[in-house]
């Protein structure tokens, strides 16, 4: 995990230590007045960015589980299939890997309470308090107030995935609905995408998104959302360059990204020669093709990112056609 500081890293499982003992019934008091912060960071990353990203939770926190969101009232618009329980995975890793899935977008990360940790009922590790099977949901209500059942709901967050894998540039035909640049003509004759050498790109355009919102006076679940957002930083930096995709040279030292950042793995296929780029896209002249890539001084760091998965791991999850979410494995 070169990427990420040995240093860094017993710092921060040092302090996992001291909060993992927490329970559910520590902050029992209803706080008159709650204060929300509504905090989550977007990264272009691939399957390696991800795993690195996986790996190290579990070295912090060997107790998570990763379950889709859909269960739990998120994955955008899809519904859990009825009548079945919960798929609880320990890795965000084995949980992408599913592909009875069907369509996997939003999935959920939570850090069980203590009392919590050994059980064998989904709807207790996924904080589920409205499930068929959740202790606390039979009558009578055992959770009478809205802090009781945030609290025991517990320290719970989400990733969205928006990676679907690389695309051959040169086989694309459309770009978000219009004709892909790479079709165009230029004065010869020739497609402009066959001036580039074969590359992939990202298939679909958008950045990951870690959604970890809390409320401040739950000051268990705030600690683990930072925490998740802290790693996602590390895993990935604010800064890039431009390379001429056709040369490798560089265009522009560094740009700074102030919507979204760039996975370490991401950037280095930028200038590693497999070739693989977030994006691809010609100059207004139409004579330089400008590529995605580290800034020139974090190129030594890109290049340490571990290989750790395949470039289209699991393009299988995603088909190109929306599908329904089956129920997963457990």
């Amino acid at each position: 995990m070169t990427v990420l500081k040995q240093k860094w890293i017993h710092s921060k499982k040092a302090e996992c230590d001291q909060h993992r003992p927490r329970r559910a019934e520590d902050i029992s008091h209803d706080p008159a007045r709650l204060s929300h912060r509504k905090r989550g960071l977007s990264a272009y990353m691939n399957w390696s960015d991800l795993r690195v990203f996986s790996d190290a939770l579990k070295m912090l926190l060997p107790d998570l589980v990763y379950f889709p969101s859909v269960y739990v009232g998120g994955g955008l618009n899809n519904e859990a299939p009825p009548n079945q329980p919960i798929p609880i995975y320990r890795t965000l890793v084995d949980c992408l890997k599913d592909s009875t899935h069907g369509v996997l977008v939003e999935i959920s990360i939570r850090w069980p309470w203590p009392d919590e940790v050994d059980s064998d009922n989904p709807d207790i590790l996924a904080g589920n308090i409205y499930g068929s099977t959740s202790p606390w949901f039979d009558p009578p209500w055992r959770l009478p107030t809205n802090w009781s059942r945030r609290r025991r709901a517990g320290r719970r967050a989400s990733i969205t995935i928006h990676f679907r894998g690389y695309q051959r540039l040169q086989e694309i035909t459309q770009w978000e609905g219009k004709d892909f640049w790479g079709t165009k003509l230029d004065e010869s004759g020739r497609r402009l995408a066959e001036r580039v050498p074969e590359s992939w790109v990202f298939r679909f355009g958008c950045a990951s998104f870690v959604n970890a919102s809390y409320v401040q006076e739950d000051t268990d679940k705030a600690f683990f959302c930072e925490l998740l957002l802290d790693l996602w930083r590390k895993c990935s930096t604010d800064l890039s360059g431009l390379y001429d995709a056709v040369t490798g040279e560089v265009l522009k030292p560094e740009h700074k990204n102030y919507e979204a950042r760039y996975g370490w793995n991401v950037l280095k296929h930028g200038i590693s020669g497999k070739r693989h780029f977030l994006t691809v896209v010609p100059d207004r002249k139409e004579d330089r093709f400008y590529a995605t890539g580290p800034a020139a001084k974090q190129a030594k760091r890109a290049l340490l990112s571990p290989d750790l998965e395949p470039f289209d791991a699991y393009d299988f999850i995603y088909p190109r056609k929306r599908l329904p979410l089956l129920s997963g494995k457990t």
